[in-house]
């Protein structure tokens, strides 16, 4: 499509640079699934595509803006986040010298820096992407991601002469899910470790990159054309039915979470639209015929089996107390915890004992208070949402890392952090455009308007009462 030469007048305050950073932005979002695939000869086979591609994205956007002028207003904004969680890791690290092997060595640290630093870009690159033509680019990024994920774990399983389908036939017809997390995952991710169990429970970090692209793609979908915009929510109900069969329960909690928090709002409010009533409708009648489906009885075998969920409670409760006692000062060494307790805040325990736990303990108030705040506001539909994206599923995007900060056995990986940086990037977006007292329309240029006019069908107009630019200001 050719630019009209009022919208080519415009390229220079986002520029060519710009919609290259943001194909680079959906590329490394597209290879965070790809957990198990390393890049042979690379720091010893621990460098992964997205490792690259997150590198490649922070030095694009470094090219294009000053660091200072970039990264330094998501700092301002949220400095009980990204500053907190700086002074854990310049803790661990001095904290570390007093072990031989600490719980969080070198190779733990740079890539926590690495995550850190992205998701702090991510934040910024998302002040930037809102009501522009980019973000029609971003829309697509749950169909890229779920088509890669797909295609990765075919090659792999074809790789191991697995075939899934009769995998997954077998077990739906046995109701074990032990088959599928692992059998099919231990063959498909058994080249990324040694362990057959964490190539099993790899799976966990593999489908919650795909759900945060999902996500992602939902909450940008409003600048879509109509027919467009069914093409991605038909991708993304398949995407989340791919997430459903990975058998993550924290991933099928999440997600069962963010689609009712429309019913939560509607309950709230005592209203919806006549839309949102028949899709809950029809998602609540989905959800029976999957529960009475062989299907349903797969999932709810894997929600009963209890073994594992005893066990880390036991390691983050009475365990820890008694076996993690003496990490208070300088934390631990790996060899010393047998099994870990999934939690983010104890995790930092054991890493940088109670001084780091502390620093931690602000990021989660931190961010919890923020999610709070959006939640809050979204449940009833108060003013102050003038952005084109979806609030709902931006409250998605926030609630992955808080489930994986009491799941994962390993702490907040790029997946989490980057779900961290999208959505605290698009509320401070949003904050901004309130506070300077801008409805959407004054955002967007009057060359995008016309474009988008002619794409989209007046996407930037606001819908509904909430983004009423007439509306007051909240308080900061």
């Amino acid at each position: 499509m050719t630019l009209p030469t009022s919208t080519r007048s415009r390229i220079p305050p986002w520029g060519r640079m710009g919609l290259t950073i943001a194909v680079t932005f959906m590329a490394f979002v597209s290879v965070l699934p790809l957990e198990w695939v390393s890049i042979t000869g690379a720091a010893g086979g621990v460098v992964k595509p997205f490792h690259v591609l997150g590198l490649l994205f922070i030095g694009l956007c470094l090219a294009r803006w000053p660091a200072s002028r970039f990264v330094s207003p998501v700092l301002r904004r949220y400095p009980g986040v990204y500053m907190a969680y700086f002074c854990f890791l310049v803790w661990v690290m001095a904290a570390g010298l007093s072990h031989s092997d600490p719980y969080m060595d070198g190779k733990d640290l740079v890539r926590a820096v690495l995550y850190v630093t992205t998701s702090l870009f991510v934040a910024s690159f998302f002040l930037h992407v809102v009501g522009r033509r980019t973000q029609h680019l971003l829309a697509w990024v749950g169909v890229s991601t779920t088509v890669v994920l797909v295609a990765g774990l075919g090659l792999a399983l074809a790789a191991q002469h697995v075939n899934p389908v009769s995998l997954f036939a077998e077990a739906i017809a046995q109701a074990n899910p032990d088959l599928v997390a692992h059998r099919l995952f231990r063959a498909a991710f058994s080249g990324a470790t040694e362990s057959a169990d964490a190539s099993a429970n790899l799976r966990h970090k593999v489908f919650s990159a795909d759900l945060l692209a999902l996500f992602l793609s939902l909450a940008l979908m409003p600048v879509v054309r109509a027919r467009k915009r069914l093409l991605v929510a038909v991708a993304a109900t398949g995407g989340f039915g791919i997430v459903m069969l990975s058998l993550s329960r924290s991933l099928a909690l999440c997600l069962v979470a963010v689609l009712g928090l429309a019913a939560v709002r509607a309950f709230v409010t005592k209203r919806a639209r006549p839309r949102q009533a028949n899709l809950m409708a029809a998602a609540a009648m989905v959800t029976v015929l999957m529960a009475l489906s062989p299907v349903g009885a797969l999932i709810a075998a894997r929600f009963s089996e209890t073994q594992s969920i005893q066990t880390r409670s036991t390691a983050a409760t009475t365990g820890f107390v008694s076996e993690f006692q003496g990490a208070a000062i300088f934390g631990t060494q790996r060899a010393s915890v047998a099994v870990s307790p999934h939690n983010v805040f104890l995790l930092s325990w054991l890493s940088g004992g109670a001084v780091g736990s502390v620093f931690v303990l602000a990021f989660l108030v931190s961010y919890i208070h923020v999610w709070c705040r959006e939640a809050r506001r979204y449940f009833t539909a108060a003013a102050g949402w003038v952005i084109p994206v979806g609030q709902q599923w931006v409250l998605g995007i926030g609630l992955l890392p808080l489930v994986r900060a009491v799941s994962a056995g390993d702490g907040l990986h790029m997946v989490e952090w980057t779900a961290v940086g999208a959505f605290l990037g698009l509320t401070y977006a949003n904050r901004r455009a309130v506070l300077e007292g801008q409805s959407v329309e004054s955002v967007i240029s009057p060359a995008e308007k016309s474009l988008g006019s002619a794409v989209s069908g007046q996407w930037w107009a606001p819908t509904g009462p909430q983004h009423s630019s007439a509306a007051p200001a909240p308080r900061p």
